[in-house]
C-alpha cells in the first residue's frame, strides 16, 4: 500500500461507473483503475467528502483505516490495496468485491420465507472469528500484536462475495496499537451499533476484543433466526433470560448429532454472556463453528451463496445510480453533472447500516457550542450545521420505546466516532451518560 503523497500515484486515473454507498463523510464508488500500459480492474474507491478536508482529524482517521487494512491481509478481510489523494480529497482503493452483505441476504431469505441453511451459518461465523482473531493476534514489524478490535461487526458489515468468500469491512472505528496512528481518541469513545454492542460497551465498562465475540455471535444468530438478537435489556438476569430463550428458539432450526448441537448452541450462548470473561475466545468459537459447518445438517455456503446472491445482486443493480466521470492524480474530468449526489443510495451492498457512536461523558448541549464544529450526519447523509441535533430516523428504533433524542457534536473530538459512517448511509448518536441512565430495560 502506498501514501497518497507519494509520485507513484500521479496520472493514475479511476473511472467511476456507480455510486455504491454514500454516507455522512464521503461516498463509496465502483470504479475501474487504469494505471496504464493497459492495466485495469475494478476497485472500490472510498472518497473523503470534500468539505471535510478542512478537518485534519477526519484524514487521519481515514488514513489509520487504510494502514490498519493495509496491514491485514487475509481472506476474510477486505483488501486495501492503496491510500491516495484525489482531487485534494483522501481515498481509499479496496478490492471491489461482488456479492451481497448479510443483512440483505437476511432481508432477501424472509421475503421469500427461507430460512439460513444452518452448514452455511457455521461457516459464516467461522470466517467472521477466523478474520477476527487474526486481526487481533496479527504482529507489527516488532512482533508485537495490534490487538486490532472491529468494534462494529454486525451483518451489513459482512459481505458475502459470489463465490461463496465472507469478508468483514470497514475498520473505521476499530481500536488499534498502532505505532503510527495520527489520530488520537482524547476522551473514551464507546462505538458501534446498539443492537449488537455488549453490556459491558453500552455502560462502558469495558471496550476490547470480547465485545468484538458478542457481536460476532448476534450476527450468527440473526442470520439462523432471521431477526436480529436484538440489545441488551442490561440487568444482568434479564440479558441472560433473553439468552436462554434465543438458545432455545435456535435449538429447532439445528440439526445433527445431539452432542454437537449442544455443543454449538452452548458456545453460541457463551459468546452472548453477560460477563465478558465468561466468553469464548474467537479460536475457541471458530473450532467450534467449523466442526458444526462440517457435521451439522443443511446446505453448505458456496452452493446457497451461488443460488441465492445473483437474484440479490440483480435488485442492487437496479437501485445504484450510474455516475460518469474520472478522478486523475487531482483532478476531476467529468463527463456529466451531479457526480457526488446528495442522497444517499440504498441497496448498494457494501454499505454499513445502522452505526452509531456513543459517548457517555458528552453533554449533547455543550457539544453544540463547541468551536470549528461542521458535518452533523443523519440518514440523509452530511450536512454543514454545526452540533445539530434531531429525531432518531430509524423507525425501528423510534419503536422500540427509548425514545431518544440524538445529540451531534463538533467535530474535533468526536469525529473519530463518527468515520464508521464513511461506508453507509445510517443514523448517528452521541448519548449522554443521563440519557443511557433512562434508557428502559427491555
Amino acid at each position: 500500500m502506498t501514501d497518497g503523497s507519494q509520485t507513484d500515484s500521479v496520472g493514475r486515473r479511476f473511472h467511476l461507473k456507480e455510486l455504491v454507498g454514500e454516507g455522512a463523510f464521503g461516498e463509496v464508488y465502483l470504479a475501474e483503475q487504469d494505471s496504464g500500459a493497459g492495466f485495469t480492474r475494478r476497485v472500490a474507491l472510498k472518497l473523503l467528502h470534500g468539505h471535510l478536508e478542512r478537518s485534519a482529524e477526519v484524514g487521519k482517521r481515514m488514513r489509520d483505516e487504510a494502514r490498519i487494512l493495509g496491514r491485514l491481509q487475509h481472506k476474510n478481510i477486505v483488501t486495501v490495496l492503496d491510500l491516495l489523494r484525489l482531487e485534494d480529497r483522501w481515498a481509499i482503493v479496496m478490492d471491489y468485491v461482488p456479492g451481497a452483505d448479510l443483512a440483505e441476504v437476511i432481508d432477501e431469505l424472509n421475503e421469500t420465507g427461507e430460512q439460513f441453511p444452518t452448514a452455511a451459518a457455521m461457516e459464516v461465523g467461522c470466517a467472521i472469528f477466523e478474520a477476527l482473531d487474526f486481526a487481533f493476534h496479527f504482529e507489527n514489524s516488532e512482533g508485537k500484536p495490534l490487538h486490532v478490535v472491529h468494534r462494529d461487526i454486525k451483518p451489513s458489515n459482512i459481505r458475502l462475495s459470489g463465490d461463496g468468500q465472507p469478508k468483514v469491512l470497514d475498520f473505521g472505528v476499530a481500536r488499534v496499537e498502532l505505532e503510527d496512528r495520527e489520530a488520537m481518541t482524547k476522551k473514551p469513545m464507546w462505538l458501534g451499533t446498539e443492537r449488537y454492542m455488549s453490556p459491558e460497551r453500552i455502560i462502558r465498562e469495558r471496550d476490547d476484543e470480547t465485545g468484538d465475540v458478542y457481536a460476532a455471535a448476534a450476527t450468527v444468530v440473526e442470520i439462523m433466526l432471521g431477526e436480529p438478537f436484538g440489545r441488551t435489556p442490561v440487568l444482568e438476569d434479564r440479558h441472560a433470560a433473553k439468552v436462554a430463550e434465543t438458545v432455545e428458539r435456535l435449538r429447532p432450526l439445528v440439526q445433527g448429532p445431539e452432542a454437537l448441537v449442544d455443543q454449538v448452541l452452548t458456545a453460541l450462548g457463551a459468546a452472548l454472556a453477560y460477563d465478558p470473561d465468561a466468553r469464548p475466545t474467537h479460536r475457541e468459537m471458530e473450532t467450534v463453528l467449523r466442526e458444526g459447518a462440517r457435521r451439522l445438517e443443511g446446505e453448505a455456503l458456496l452452493p446457497f451463496t451461488r443460488r441465492v446472491v445473483p437474484g440479490i445482486e440483480a435488485k442492487q443493480i437496479t437501485m445504484r445510480r450510474a455516475v460518469s466521470g474520472s478522478l486523475v492524480a487531482g483532478t476531476l474530468a467529468s463527463s456529466g453533472s451531479g457526480l457526488f449526489p446528495a442522497q444517499p443510495v440504498v441497496g448498494g451492498g457494501a454499505v454499513a447500516k445502522d452505526t452509531q457512536t456513543w459517548n457517555l461523558d458528552q453533554n449533547p448541549a455543550a457539544s453544540s457550542q463547541a468551536s470549528g464544529a461542521s458535518g452533523a450526519s443523519g440518514a440523509s447523509g452530511a450536512s454543514g450545521a454545526s452540533g445539530a441535533s434531531m429525531e432518531r430516523l430509524n423507525s425501528e428504533e423510534q419503536n422500540s420505546g427509548s425514545g431518544l433524542v440524538v445529540g451531534f457534536a463538533a467535530l474535533g473530538g468526536l469525529i473519530v466516532v463518527l468515520l464508521a459512517a464513511m461506508l453507509g448511509v445510517g443514523t448517528y448518536a452521541v448519548l449522554s451518560a443521563r440519557a443511557i441512565s433512562e434508557l428502559p430495560p427491555g
